[in-house]
Parts: C-alpha cells; structure tokens; sequence
C-alpha cells in the first residue's frame, strides 16, 4: 500500500503544471490565429493579383482585336485601291 502512495505521489508531482498546458495552449492559438491571418492576407493579396492579372489580359484581348480590325481595314482599302488602280490602267 505505502508503494502506491509512493507512486501516486511520484505521478502527482511529475504532471505538468495546469498554468504551464494553459500557456502552451494559449501560445498554439496565438500562433494559429496568426498563421490563419497571415494566411488570409496572402490568399486576398492572390485574389487581387489575379485580378489584376486578368483586366491586364483583357485590355491586350481588346488591343489584339482592334489591331486585326484594322489590318483588315487596311487589307480591303488596299484592295479597293488594287482594284482602282487596275480601272484606271485599262481606261489609259
């Protein structure tokens, strides 16, 4: 009987202090917080990059298209003058 005491008390004074878990425990959640913030920051920071990525691709979509309208304004203007041209000559 006397060694189960013994051991229960050996056992009672090696468990951890309860100040000492509830410290660890509140350090885990400050640095979850911090990582869960840290997180959402770099994930919003993404989000609007992407955006910004995205409205830059449209402006060169809408440059690209403008350009092949007017190559193809040009390519008709050259043709009406082609055709012009070839008038004129057979009425000379």
């Amino acid at each position: 009987m006397a060694m189960g005491a013994l051991s229960l008390v050996n056992k009672i004074h090696n468990i951890s202090d309860l100040d000492t878990v509830r410290d660890a425990l509140r350090m885990a959640r400050t640095e979850s917080k911090i990582a869960a913030e840290t997180t959402t920051q770099a994930l919003n920071d993404i989000k609007t990059e992407l955006k910004h990525v995205a409205n830059t691709s449209q402006q060169a979509l809408e440059g690209i298209r403008e350009s092949h309208e007017a190559q193809n304004e040009t390519k008709a203007a050259a043709r009406e003058s082609t055709d012009i041209s070839r008038t004129v000559i057979t009425m000379t």
